[in-house]
């Protein structure tokens, strides 16, 4: 089962027996349908957002440690990747859910959304490695390995970028301009 199919599962799992009646109305079924995809987004982009936020704590408490062992030329390239990765757990959590309303111009359809969840599930993949990534940055630190460190922080700040980039193209994906980020 991919990833999205467990998260819409979950989502099924989880209605309330008045909504499995109302499923069985002729048209209701499409609308809340399109709302279960629109929640299993939501439940996607909040597991990547918390484990990045867990990252982070860890980023911060090797701040913590670098400032504490008098490290202060380079702990500027730390609080870099910090702040880099704070602004992509922000942005992934207040991102745009797929909803599109009557007025607006561009409507996000069923296949659209089916698309974004797609999308989304893979930065379930990318979230979970930058996770161990960080884990491996504190693991250094705990060792005061500094060498070896400051060249994890430096491709972990490079591994944001890529990640804040694929991000930033959902709102392609939203839109239907791209299938899946190409």
């Amino acid at each position: 089962m991919q990833k999205e199919e467990k998260y819409i599962k979950k989502v099924k799992d989880d209605r309330v027996l008045s909504e499995r009646i109302a499923m069985m109305i002729p048209g209701f079924r499409g609308y809340k349908e399109k709302e279960l995809r629109r929640d299993t987004d939501q439940l996607i982009r909040d597991k990547v957002y918390s484990t990045l936020k867990m990252g982070l704590k860890d980023l911060q408490w090797c701040y913590r440690e670098l400032i504490n062992a008098n490290i202060f030329n380079q702990s500027d390239q730390l609080n870099r990747l910090i702040m880099k990765t704070d602004k992509l757990s922000k942005k992934i959590h207040h991102a745009e859910r797929g909803y599109s309303g009557i007025w607006q111009s561009i409507k996000t359809k069923e296949g659209e959304l089916t698309e974004l969840l797609q999308y989304d599930a893979s930065l379930i993949d990318i979230s979970e490695k930058m996770r161990n990534d960080i884990s491996q940055i504190k693991d250094e630190m705990k060792k005061k390995n500094f060498d070896e460190l400051f060249k994890l922080i430096e491709n972990c700040e490079q591994a944001i970028d890529k990640f804040d980039d694929k991000f930033s193209d959902r709102e392609e994906v939203i839109k239907g301009l791209t299938k899946g980020g190409e």
